[in-house]
């Protein structure tokens, strides 16, 4: 028998809401090396680091149709080479706003966009600042941002904790390229108490992804993992109020040895009594 726990709440979007939230990503590259059948991961090579505060606004609610915006309110990126010596010592680089990295990218970026239809405008916000590599990997990040949300509209408002939901697979077409999502799991885990507001729990899996860009003849391979919590009851319910998402790939290019990656993502909503990142406000970081 299940507990009788409500089941989830799905988001009633209104016109003129908006929300704060900050979003993170930590991109690791590594060499790796052919043991039999399987890469192993060898050396780190760099870590790069992203950070948007953005503000997620609602414009118009028509019928099922939601017209949103996305404004990214303070941008900040670093890169770090790695070293091959284990134990080295700390090293603190300072993160930039991409304004002043990216030619002529402005210091608060805005789109707006439809549910689904989110690639189609971002793909357009993005496309002056393609040539850099940052506006490149501005526009993935991008991406996961709007893939947490999307992932959560997603789910039955019949749904309650310890239900698994298996999704069919998905080819995703972006600006470079497909991406195909195969059979993501979601797991309906538990609820808990934060600050004395039930949040449903999740955990998501999903393995055996591939990302193919033709024109590089280069093919991604990624398995990821997300977790994430929402409300399920007030203004903010169905809602997401912190996820995490860890995804390790394999970048195999013609001619080139395979390199691993391990992403560390995480979006967390602001609030009067929820703050992330309090270092930068005070300076030591963003500016």
């Amino acid at each position: 028998m299940k507990p009788l726990i409500p089941g989830f709440v799905p988001h009633v979007y209104r016109t003129g809401e908006s929300y704060e939230y900050l979003f993170e990503v930590t991109e690791a590259s590594y060499s790796t090396e052919q043991l039999e059948r399987l890469p192993m991961i060898k050396d780190l090579l760099k870590i790069e680091e992203l950070t948007i505060r953005y503000r997620l606004s609602t414009l118009a609610v028509e019928a099922d149709r939601v017209r949103q915006t996305i404004e990214l309110m303070e941008t900040g990126y670093r890169e770090l080479a790695g070293r091959n010596a284990p134990g080295s010592e700390p090293e603190a680089t300072e993160f930039r706003p991409l304004s002043s990295m990216i030619p002529d990218f402005p210091e608060n970026l805005s789109y707006s966009f439809s549910g689904e239809d989110f690639i189609g405008a971002l793909n357009q916000a993005c496309s002056p600042y393609l040539a850099h590599p940052l506006g490149i990997f501005l526009h993935y990040k991008l991406i996961d941002v709007h893939s947490f949300q999307s992932v959560i509209d997603d789910i039955d408002s019949q749904e309650s904790p310890g239900d698994i939901v298996i999704r069919p697979s998905e080819d995703i077409e972006v600006e470079h390229g497909v991406f195909h999502n195969h059979e993501p799991v979601r797991l309906y885990h538990r609820v808990d108490l934060l600050d004395g507001v039930q949040h449903a729990y999740f955990k998501v899996q999903t393995m055996g992804n591939v990302f193919r860009v033709p024109q590089q003849s280069m093919e991604m391979h990624t398995n990821y993992q997300m977790t994430f919590h929402v409300p399920l009851e007030g203004e903010t319910a169905g809602l997401i109020t912190n996820g995490e998402q860890q995804e390790l790939g394999y970048t195999v290019k013609s001619g080139e040895p395979i390199t691993a990656i391990q992403r560390q993502l995480s979006l967390k909503l602001q609030s009067d009594t929820a703050r992330s990142g309090l270092n930068w406000e005070i300076g030591a970081g963003l500016t």
